[in-house]
């Protein structure tokens, strides 16, 4: 059972990570599951992301944030070599991306990159494919 706790922790987490992702200017990208993008950090170097679901229920994307600086763009990244920083974090589509993000590639999401997502859908009541949703219960 995911605890209160837990669910504040990542309302806390998405905010913060909200912020740090509209620091710049918005660009409009067509975003796909799957895409993997770098962009550009502050102190030097490039953070990875990779969409993991788009949300048509509350207009977001579900994305997951690796924890690996690269130096370069690179031509082409095997997630698969990354270290996830966070595995999970929905962000709304239009707080998205900041700055000059990078589309590298589009790869098959994984059905173990998953897990973080479920438990999201989990926490929240939902399942995948409905619009069932736990805010909208306790109105």
């Amino acid at each position: 059972m995911v605890s209160i706790l837990s669910i504040v922790l990542t309302l806390v987490v998405v905010g913060v990570l909200g912020i740090w992702l509209t620091a710049g200017r918005i660009r409009a990208i067509e975003v796909r599951a799957g895409d993997v993008f770098v962009k550009p950090e502050e102190e030097g170097g490039y953070r990875v992301v990779k969409v993991l679901k788009l949300d048509e229920l509350v207009p977001a994307y579900h994305i997951c944030v690796y924890g690996d600086t690269l130096r370069t763009i690179p031509k082409s990244i095997d997630t698969s070599k990354l270290h996830p920083f966070i595995m999970h974090l929905p962000v709304a589509r239009e707080m998205l991306w900041s700055g000059s993000p990078v589309l590298v590639q589009n790869e098959a999401v994984q059905e173990h990159e998953l897990e973080g997502y479920k438990m999201y859908l989990e926490a929240m009541n939902r399942t995948p494919g409905t619009t069932r949703d736990i805010f909208r219960e306790q109105r």
